[in-house]
């Protein structure tokens, strides 16, 4: 545990200062308010609808920005959650650490501690340089992440390079001490999802819900081997929502779908196609052919 704290620190050091600021009024955005939805795609609203509890624990990798498109700042604000926020942005864990209340990381996570990856975050032009002033979202840092053929982050593209230590989801789990069960993860690192899972020790901790986004088929059937089924799709962008198979039926219920008695724990119902971002969808859209 010893070794995590030199990476780490620098962020959490900085946490108890800024909360004493207040961080309901975020970063200039003025929806940051008691039952507002922020996801791109319903996501939280999901969530809500499914597990409709107070005081539940969320990990959000990668976290981007505090509110806009957020996916877990509704459950910290309206429902008294607590959770970790990973990144590996510099300008999003300033704004992190300024405009919320859980806890905030920096790293750039893959399947092995200590080892060395290429962070790419996109160069600021005059357009991004005026909305950091004004206090605005940089929508193009959403797209930060590591460089490697196994992303979508395939070539530099002439962004700002960042030689950072590798770290795992479990390594972060363990520092921040997270319950056995977390109500929810977020996953959506530039297509660097399968790699954070692959050496995941699910006997250790268990999503409740999972949303990640485009998962590929080696991660599909690492979370089928490990009890866990594909719910539906959010959006048009392949954000899928993943439920674990203990709370199958109540997710099924919550969302008005008959949940398959096989061991995958698939769901069946209507597909309904493209959802839009004002809230939860009301069926299913298949991803698999």
């Amino acid at each position: 545990m010893e070794d995590l704290l030199p990476r780490f620190r620098g962020i959490e050091s900085r946490l108890t200062d800024s909360q004493v600021k207040g961080i309901h009024r975020g970063f200039g955005y003025q929806n940051d308010v008691l039952g507002a939805l922020h996801s791109q795609s319903g996501q939280d609203g999901t969530v809500i609808k499914i597990l409709n509890m107070t005081g539940g624990y969320f990990v959000d990798l990668a976290a981007n920005e505090p509110i806009y498109l957020s996916n877990t700042r509704a459950l910290e604000r309206d429902y008294g959650w607590d959770g970790v926020c990973v990144d590996g942005n510099d300008q999003m864990l300033e704004r992190l650490v300024q405009h919320r209340r859980c806890r905030v990381i920096k790293g750039a996570v893959t399947a092995q501690v200590g080892g060395k990856v290429t962070f790419l975050t996109p160069v600021w032009d005059v357009k991004a340089v005026q909305a950091a002033r004004e206090g605005k979202p940089l929508a193009r840092n959403a797209m930060s992440g590591i460089l490697s053929n196994s992303t979508d982050l395939k070539s530099d593209r002439g962004w700002v390079r960042a030689e950072m230590p590798s770290t795992t989801l479990m390594e972060i789990l363990q520092h921040v001490r997270a319950p056995r069960v977390v109500n929810y993860l977020s996953l959506d690192i530039e297509g660097a999802e399968y790699e954070a899972l692959r050496t995941f020790d699910f006997s250790r901790y268990r999503f409740d819900v999972m949303t990640i986004e485009r998962p590929n088929a080696a991660l599909r059937a690492l979370l089928r081997a490990n009890s866990y089924g594909y719910a539906l799709d959010h959006g048009c962008f392949g954000d899928q929502l993943w439920v674990h198979s203990s709370i199958s039926e109540r997710a099924a219920r919550a969302l008005g779908v008959q949940a398959l008695p096989d061991r995958r724990h698939d769901f069946h119902g209507r597909p309904t196609g493209c959802h839009g971002s004002k809230g939860p969808p009301t069926g299913i859209a298949r991803f698999e052919k």
